[in-house]
């Protein structure tokens, strides 16, 4: 009795949803990265002085560009309902946490907006993990 059976599960709308903050996501990714790679090179263009400015575009890069590039992959595999992405988008905002509570500085008509969108993202993934779309193949037993 363990045979395989196909469930026909729709993504639930906080897949969709948690997607387009992805999307987005991604796009802010990629446009600190386009300004980081332009300030390195105009910092090593600059000589001596601009030479640290040259090193921090370059250490973007380095740690930038893999995190585009998961971050584009991720966004098609939560559209195709895959648990790994949501995991990595879920880990990717749990690593959010100190720069979300770093806009604290700036007082708290900066902080709420982005705690709100903050805790809005992670309600969508743990929504998300717990909607059978994302979740593996299911046994005859396990439907009830």
């Amino acid at each position: 009795m363990d045979e395989t059976i196909e469930v026909i599960v729709e993504r639930p709308w906080q897949g969709t949803v948690l997607a387009v903050f992805q999307i987005l996501n991604t796009l802010a990714v990629a446009g600190i990265l386009a300004v980081m790679m332009i300030a390195g090179f105009e910092g090593f263009k600059g000589g001596e002085m601009g030479f640290m400015v040259g090193v921090a575009g370059v250490g973007g890069l380095v740690f930038l560009l893999p995190l585009l590039i998961v971050m584009i992959f991720m966004v098609f595999a939560i559209f195709k309902g895959r648990r790994w992405a949501v995991m990595a988008a879920l880990t990717i905002s749990l690593l959010a946490f100190f720069p979300v509570m770093f806009t604290l500085g700036e007082g708290l008509e900066a902080f709420l907006p982005v705690f709100i969108l903050w805790g809005f993202i992670l309600w969508l993934e743990i929504a998300c993990l717990k909607n059978p779309f994302y979740a593996k193949k299911y046994k005859s037993r396990d439907i009830r």
